[in-house]
Order: C-alpha cells, then structure tokens, then sequence
C-alpha cells in the first residue's frame, strides 16, 4: 500500500510499500537511525521482527513505525 501525506508546511511525503527484497535495509535503516538519536525507541541491535510481520506492520495506515 503506498501512501502520499502532506505535513504541515506543504511538503509531501510518500510512504512506498514494504516488500520482502527491502526488509534487510529497513532494518539497516532502523539501526542508523537509532544510533543518531536518544528520543526514539530505535537503537542499533536492537530485535527484528520476521519479514512478515515488519511488512504487515509497515502497510498498516494506523502504523508509523
């Protein structure tokens, strides 16, 4: 499921599906972030959930994470 949001100062913003081929540089991209920053629960290491489940997650409108 792709989905476009405009933010507050007009800019859009395109969240693409999650697919099987990407999950491993999801997950790289989870644990980069986690290592910039303290105000998160994302840090480097940390747990990875199956495949199927990050992407049932990540297309799920009520999800951003």
């Amino acid at each position: 499921m792709n989905r476009i949001v405009t933010l507050n100062n007009g800019k859009i913003l395109h969240f693409k599906s999650l697919e099987a081929q990407n999950v491993a540089a999801f997950y790289a991209y989870q644990d980069k972030l986690g290592a910039q920053t303290n105000f998160t629960m994302q840090y480097p290491g940390r747990p990875k959930k199956p495949v199927e489940k990050t992407i049932k997650q990540f297309d799920d409108p009520n999800q951003m994470n």
